[in-house]
């Protein structure tokens, strides 16, 4: 380990030194990690298809997580062909690589993007005018029938929230989940991220790997959760939830998107809120015109989805079982109280568990399985 690690520092010794040690420690901790594998996988064939949802606390992480992903997984396809294992075999892959393309550059001090970047641009749509242009390049891809694009990365693409703001976010909504159900007829990978998975159409949840960003102690563990059969001490069967596999990401700057990529986003972020100011001034008179225009049956048609409402009545349900149980003397006791409070909804027990998890990682207590959760020391309310 310590000569690949040696050997690796060296390949990069004609990039700056700052730049080139980062570079190297990003590439070394994202070539350990499952996702990275899952694109390297379907870009290879082994794989057919790949959908994943990425969802956490603004800031966490997650579009960062995305991209090292990627890029990690485009540079092991590269070098598959050639023999070389980049999991495996990192420095002879970044060696062949540079060869090629030139210096490499991944971590947070990437000022412009590297040859792969540029040859291997990564199609990212953000906001929802992000949305439209993809809709308008998938129509694209459709009616000329060439080749599907790789990978498709829809950064906060659009919320479900979105469905109130007008006809035109409606349609584009019903399309955006209309397109996931069809996605791999026009990419191989897509990423999707946001905040939680409310703000996400259920087939993006339902349709791939759902993976939740969350805080440890000066790292990010990204988790994927499945749901798997287990006997209980009842001898009944239950399904319950159990890490498919945490992929750990220290908290550390290097780790940050890099500065050009960040910059790009955040310039599209900035004109989808040109957008939605557009269509808030464009509000009142002219929102009950638009309104009057539609017949009744096709606003009918638009009203939100049922998703929508019971993932709504869920998330109450779950905020309302966490709030009348925090007072509970010990977290043994507290884990009865939730489960005696959303035993008749499911999904609002699931909706509470993740909120809990993610609490307890905010203090530091990260637990996997909730029947782990009565280990953890002290009343609820201290983490509640």
């Amino acid at each position: 380990m310590r000569r690949a690690v040696e050997s690796v520092a060296f390949l990069f010794a004609s990039q700056k030194t700052a730049v080139d040690e980062k570079s190297r420690e990003v590439l070394l901790t994202y070539a350990k990690l499952n996702l990275p594998h899952m694109v390297a996988r379907t870009l290879t064939g082994s794989r057919p298809f790949l959908m994943a949802s990425i969802v956490g606390e603004l800031g966490i992480g997650k579009s960062s997580y995305a991209y090292y992903s990627l890029k990690t997984g485009v540079m092991a396809y590269l070098c598959r062909p050639h023999g070389i294992n980049l999991f495996k075999e990192t420095d002879r892959c970044v060696a062949h690589l540079e060869g090629i393309h030139g210096n490499l550059c991944m971590s947070k001090y990437c000022s412009k993007p590297d040859a792969l970047d540029r040859r291997y641009a990564l199609d990212i749509y953000t906001g929802p005018q992000g949305l439209f242009s993809l809709i308008e390049t998938a129509a694209e891809l459709a009616r000329g029938g060439g080749p599907k694009r790789k990978i498709l990365f829809l950064d906060d693409i659009l919320a479900r929230t979105a469905f109130f703001l007008g006809p035109e976010y409606r349609r584009a909504y019903i399309a955006f989940r209309e397109l996931l159900r069809l996605v791999r007829t026009i990419g191989g990978i897509a990423i999707v991220t946001a905040p939680t998975k409310d703000y996400l159409p259920p087939e993006a949840v339902r349709g791939g790997e759902f993976i939740i960003g969350s805080y440890g102690m000066n790292e990010r563990h990204f988790v994927r959760m499945h749901a798997a059969k287990s006997e209980g001490k009842d001898g009944g069967i239950y399904k319950r939830l159990k890490v498919k596999f945490d992929d750990v990401v220290p908290a550390r700057a290097a780790f940050g998107m890099p500065k050009w990529l960040e910059e790009e986003v955040v310039k599209r972020k900035r004109a989808a809120i040109a957008s939605l100011a557009e269509i808030v001034r464009g509000g009142g008179n002219a929102a009950k015109e638009e309104a009057a225009a539609v017949p009744a049956t096709a606003r009918e048609e638009e009203e939100p989805p049922a998703e929508s409402r019971r993932s709504s009545r869920a998330e109450t349900l779950a905020k309302l079982a966490i709030e009348r149980c925090r007072a509970a003397r010990d977290f043994a006791s507290f884990k009865v109280c939730v489960e005696a409070l959303t035993r008749r909804d499911r999904d609002a027990f699931e909706a509470a568990k993740l909120k809990i998890f993610a609490a307890l990682s905010k203090r530091g207590k990260t637990v996997m399985r909730w029947e782990n959760i009565t280990e953890v020391e002290g009343p609820p309310s201290a983490y509640l």
